[in-house]
This record gives structure tokens, sequence and C-alpha cells, in this order.
């Protein structure tokens, strides 16, 4: 895996709501009104998804990826 968060951006067709989805993640996702508030939401929800991610074996890498690189946007 990457040292970085890859996230997926998606826009709903009126702009009001954006999700920010952690592309190697499953289940790691926020919303928002915005696409940073659906990015920082997201951020803030990694320590708690942690758990599941240490029950797969992969705390330490969900641990090590600190960056956030937005991949792809859609609408």
């Amino acid at each position: 895996m990457a040292d970085s968060l890859r996230i997926l951006i998606e826009e709903a067709p009126k702009g009001k709501h954006w999700v920010a989805i952690a592309a190697d993640w499953p289940g790691l996702e926020r919303n928002g009104k915005s696409e940073a508030e659906a990015v920082e939401k997201l951020r803030s929800y990694v320590p708690r998804y942690l758990p599941v991610a240490k029950r797969a074996r992969l705390g330490a890498e969900l641990q090590r990826q600190q960056q956030i690189d937005i991949v792809a946007r859609h609408t």
C-alpha cells in the first residue's frame, strides 16, 4: 500500500453534498457540505476505523498513511 491515503471525491448532481471515499479501505467514507469538509471528516474518522484495519492485520499500514492524496473526482 501507499504512504498516502488515496481518496476519491464524489459530488452530488446539485453540488449540495460531497463524499470522500478512502479508495483502499472499504467502508471508510464520510460526507460534507464541501469537498474540504468531507475530506476533513474522513481524516478525523481514521482513528475510529483503525480497529477494523487491525482486525485485518493492516493497522500499521493505515497508521502510516498520514498524507491525503485525492486521486479522482466524480459527479
